[in-house]
C-alpha cells in the first residue's frame, strides 16, 4: 500500500514538471547545452553566464541558502577559512557565500567547463579571491586537506550514479 501511494505521488509530482528544460531560460544549466549556445559568439555565451551567475548570486544572497540549511548563521564556521564549493555551477552562490561568510579563498568545481568558466568569469569581476576548475567528482585534483571546509549544495540531482 505505501509502495502504491508513493507511486502516485511520483507520478503527480512528474507532471508539474515540464517533459524538457526551457531553453531560454539562462538560468537553467541546461540551457548551455542548446544548440542556440553553441552557435552563439563568445560575447553573447559571456553575457550569458555572467546573468546566470548573477541571479544565482542574486537568489544567495536573497533567501541565505545555507543559513536556512544550517538553522543558524554559518559565518563563524566559514570566516577566513579556504573553502570548496563541490558542484559550483554558475559560482553565483560561491560568490554569494565568499561575501556573507568572509570566506578567506573560495574554490569550486563543476563536471562542465561552460559553467566552470562562468564561475571564473563572474568571481573574477566581482573581485573575490577564487579558482574554478573543470572536474569530475570522481576525480578531484586537489590535496589531502587543502580546506577548511567543503559545501555541496543543489549538486546531487545531477550525478550519474550517486
Amino acid at each position: 500500500m505505501i509502495h502504491r501511494f508513493s507511486l502516485m505521488i511520483a507520478e503527480w509530482l512528474a507532471r508539474l514538471m515540464p517533459e524538457t528544460p526551457n531553453l531560454d531560460d539562462t538560468t537553467d544549466c541546461y540551457f548551455f547545452h542548446s544548440a542556440r549556445v553553441k552557435r552563439a559568439s563568445t560575447e553573447h555565451l559571456q553575457t550569458w553566464q555572467q546573468s546566470s551567475s548573477q541571479w544565482r548570486y542574486d537568489y544567495e544572497i536573497q533567501y541565505r541558502t545555507l543559513d536556512h540549511t544550517f538553522r543558524g548563521p554559518l559565518e563563524p564556521y566559514l570566516r577566513d577559512k579556504v573553502v570548496l564549493d563541490f558542484g559550483c555551477g554558475m559560482g553565483g552562490a560561491a560568490a554569494a557565500w565568499a561575501e556573507r561568510y568572509q570566506i578567506s579563498r573560495i574554490h569550486g568545481f563543476e563536471a562542465e567547463h561552460v559553467l566552470a568558466q562562468a564561475a571564473s568569469l563572474f568571481t573574477n569581476k566581482k573581485g573575490l579571491r577564487a579558482d574554478f576548475l573543470a572536474a569530475e567528482g570522481e576525480a578531484l585534483p586537489y590535496q589531502d586537506r587543502a580546506f577548511d571546509a567543503i559545501i555541496s549544495l543543489d549538486v546531487f540531482e545531477h550525478v550519474r550514479n550517486d
